[in-house]
């Protein structure tokens, strides 16, 4: 017997008012879907034909930051304006379809 189990990536959006909602498990859970997302989705990578991880742009990197609140939200600020700026791009035959996620967790 085999079994296969997928992801709902239905594009749920947590609102900020729902995050003080969720309790901690369900935290976990969200995360935990988010990250089995990003397996599925490097495994498939992973899997291709040919793969060129630096013409692919392929990337994973962890930094240690000392930020204040401020300069937190200032980077985040940062990064989401230079994804709004590509957001509306459309498909061309210079274009690749690419997922970037980040993560913040304190230490």
């Amino acid at each position: 017997m085999e079994r296969i189990y997928a992801l709902n990536n239905n594009g749920s959006i947590i609102t900020k008012d729902d995050l003080n909602l969720i309790h901690r498990e369900e935290h976990f859970q969200y995360f935990f879907s988010f990250l089995m997302n990003l397996l599925t989705d490097y495994d498939a990578y992973l899997k291709r034909d040919r793969i060129q991880m630096e013409k692919d742009g392929v990337s994973y990197r962890q930094a240690h930051l000392f930020l204040s609140d401020e300069e937190l939200q200032g980077l985040m600020q940062s990064i989401s304006e230079l994804i709004v700026k590509h957001i509306d791009n459309t498909p061309t035959q210079e274009r690749t379809l690419r997922s970037i996620s980040h993560i913040v967790i304190p230490k």
